[in-house]
């Protein structure tokens, strides 16, 4: 049951993790953080929930390192959540429901595979894009003390800013770059081109004039609220390197906001780097693991690599010194 005073002490704890998010400055060399470089290893976090809603929400938990060609698996795990329908699901307040199942998994992993601690989490939720600038993946990043970030796939409307304006002034704005004469990707990276912010307060939610992307370019708009504070930015472009022939970069947005201990330039950055399709991959990835629980009906062995599908405890027979 939801009472005011669960709400109060919600609020305190929120304004508490709001004021413990780090947040790194952008600078002007690109990916100051190392966040790039070949041998990364990215976290991806998700909680996933059946469509019937006859099964238990699934957290899923996935760590991928960058490669020469591409992103490959290298831990996986993911738990049924049985308790998460204890805590009531109010608008604002998702990170009381799910924080704690995706933090039993991070920490799990550093337990046993310390040698697999990712250099950032990247979370399915929101970060400083927020009412109280807590969103879950500020949550994360900063219980964890991993730099974090936070993806959404469509925009938490917060602050003035309202997803159907902004939307139509990002298209709008993509649409001019026929006419600035820039056709094809100058160094074929993966470098998100800054295309300016989009203010709240602004009538028609104005873009500040900015350079134009090369076609084929991830774009980027910093998306700021009536108050004045950088809340997130809006990636499209990105994507279209999954290898088949129908692959297109992303045309609809992704919002992406600071959890802790990163900059937005490199949260964005490392959204467009790892994308190979509209989501970037550790969540992509993370996202279709619980699915795939939950489509199973049933969980794995939790040892790292297992694929032994159990009808009830954490390990098959294999793994759980024969006992069970």
């Amino acid at each position: 049951m939801v009472t005011q005073s669960l709400i109060d002490h919600w609020d305190t704890v929120q304004a508490d993790i709001a004021s413990s998010v780090v947040i790194l400055p952008d600078e002007e060399e690109y990916d100051e953080g190392g966040l790039r470089t070949e041998g990364c290893l990215y976290g991806g976090l998700d909680i996933g929930y059946s469509t019937d809603q006859t099964r238990p929400p699934v957290s899923a938990y996935v760590v991928m390192r960058k490669t020469a060609g591409g992103f490959e698996t290298v831990y996986r795990s993911h738990a049924e959540e049985k308790d998460v329908g204890d805590v009531p699901y109010v608008a604002g307040y998702l990170a009381f429901r799910e924080v704690e199942p995706l933090l039993r998994l991070v920490e799990e992993q550093r337990r046993a595979r310390p040698e697999m601690n990712p250099q950032l989490l990247m979370v399915d939720g929101n970060g400083l894009l927020h009412p109280r600038r807590a969103g879950l993946a500020c949550f994360v990043g900063v219980r964890t003390g991993i730099p974090t970030l936070g993806i959404g796939k469509a925009l938490h409307e917060v602050d003035g800013l309202a997803a159907g304006p902004i939307r139509a002034e990002i298209r709008r704005r993509l649409e001019d770059r026929s006419e600035s004469g820039n056709d094809g990707d100058v160094d074929g990276g993966t470098r998100p081109v800054d295309m300016g912010t989009i203010e709240a307060h602004r009538r028609n939610h104005t873009v500040s004039p900015n350079t134009p992307p090369q076609r084929g370019r991830p774009a980027y708009f910093r998306l700021v609220g009536r108050s004045g504070d950088v809340l997130a930015a809006a990636l499209v472009q990105h994507g279209g390197r999954g290898g088949s022939r129908n692959d297109r970069p992303a045309e609809v947005p992704i919002y992406i906001s600071v959890g802790s201990g990163i900059s937005l330039l490199d949260a964005v950055s490392v959204c467009a780097d790892t994308a190979l399709y509209r989501i970037p991959e550790p969540v992509r990835v993370a996202d279709l693991f619980g699915r795939e629980i939950l489509s199973a009906g049933g969980i794995r062995c939790k040892e790292n690599g297992c694929e032994k599908q159990l009808r009830s405890g954490k390990y098959c027979i294999a793994h759980s010194g024969g006992t069970r």
